[in-house]
């Protein structure tokens, strides 16, 4: 069943299931979602976090397809529904919005001693960088705008002071492991150095390979699609430690030669 289709049927029928956009579930139990092959497949549920970062299975996006000799009124659309004030109205709404929030995000279980070791202290970043369906060398759509939005993020005073740390993930298939951390280390040079270019500097980072795959509702036979969903890189933010000094006071006896 989709939105298209009357949710009474869906609010009457304790035994009906239905694929809804955000915006049409208030009011239905949701469900967490899981599945496929080997340690990272357990379910997740449709929160704002996996919504926002496309781990939740079902995501999906809302595009804007625009004439090549667009007018300016069409041009100054587009870009207002990408800037903060165009994703506040959508998140007003009831869409997900992609301006970049911190979430102090719960681990799962099956979470790497590395993976744990690297997000320590941070928040996860509402975002996670995705690649072109043909390269994991090409920046997805999304992605690009993403880039600008990390930047301003870390041009806000509240923010300029902390540390970016990339994570990049992939598929875990047990076949190619290694090519998979050498993939995943590319993946996040390629986002640093897109980063830096736009003026962010405390940006450090590691590919994981196959540590933390995700759930998907594509048949593991079909492994080549599995491992696309995988391809991603994380982004967690995390605020430098204050620097605290002291004076050690020390108490000198006068000596009993000195002038008094």
């Amino acid at each position: 069943m989709t939105e298209m289709m009357p949710l009474v049927a869906l609010v009457g029928n304790p035994n009906a299931i239905g694929a809804l956009s955000a915006v049409a579930v208030k009011g239905l139990h949701v469900i967490a979602i899981g599945g496929g092959r080997g340690a990272g497949a357990a379910a997740l549920a449709p929160d704002r976090l996996n919504l926002a970062t496309e781990d939740y299975a079902l995501s999906r996006r809302l595009y804007l397809y625009q004439k090549p000799a667009l007018s300016p009124l069409g041009q100054e659309l587009i870009r207002f529904t990408k800037s903060a004030s165009g994703q506040n109205v959508a998140e007003r709404l009831g869409f997900v919005s992609l301006e970049l929030k911190k979430v102090a995000a719960t681990l799962p279980a099956h979470a790497s001693q590395d993976y744990k070791t690297l997000v320590a202290g941070s928040a996860r970043l509402s975002l996670s960088f995705r690649f072109s369906d043909s390269s994991n060398d090409i920046l997805d759509s999304r992605a690009v705008s993403d880039l600008e939005r990390v930047a301003r993020f870390m041009a806000d005073p509240q923010h300029a002071k902390g540390e970016i740390t990339l994570i990049g993930l992939s598929d875990n298939a047990a076949n190619r492991a290694l090519y998979a951390m050498v993939e995943t280390e590319n993946m996040v040079d390629l986002v640093s150095t897109a980063l830096v270019r736009r003026g962010v500097r405390m940006v450090s980072g590691r590919g994981l390979g196959g540590a933390m795959r995700l759930p998907s509702t594509v048949p593991d036979t079909q492994s080549n699609r599995v491992g696309e969903r995988n391809l991603r890189v994380e982004v967690w933010w995390k605020p430098k430690p204050s620097i605290i000094t002291s004076a050690i006071m020390s108490t000198v006896k006068p000596s009993q030669y000195g002038a008094r």
